[in-house]
């Protein structure tokens, strides 16, 4: 976020607005952060998916299997299916169904906020 901050908002532009009497808060959100924002939806969307995917926190954290999230329910469903311990059920369908609704947020994520994302992709190549 430095590297990007450095190279997005021009020193010229804050000190701009330090001279029409902004303030420091008043400068970052006015003038900083829809420069930055680029960077800022990149970083929550690398974050979202981080969070929304990780597997280990929550398998040794949580004690009830009741709380797992999708992602470790998933792989003990997939553990019980190829074990053949299933009650003679077959799994896979379940486990496939589920790995499509555990998709589904990360997926309206990306969608909803790819405009902002695409949009500062583009500001660079104008100068």
């Amino acid at each position: 976020m430095r590297v990007y901050t450095s190279a997005a908002v021009p020193d010229e532009l804050l000190d701009a607005a330090r001279i029409d009497g902004a303030g420091e808060l008043r400068t970052f959100l006015r003038v900083a952060l829809p420069l930055m924002r680029p960077a800022v939806i990149t970083v929550l969307l690398l974050s979202v998916v981080a969070t929304w995917n990780n597997y280990f926190l929550p398998l040794t954290m949580l004690s009830d299997s009741k709380l797992y999230p999708l992602t470790v329910g998933i792989g003990l469903w997939s553990q019980l299916a190829s074990s053949n311990n299933g009650g003679g059920q077959s799994l896979w369908s379940l486990i496939i169904t589920g790995s499509l609704v555990s998709i589904v947020p990360l997926v309206v994520a990306f969608l909803t906020l790819q405009k902002y994302w695409q949009g500062g992709l583009a500001v660079g190549s104008l100068k």
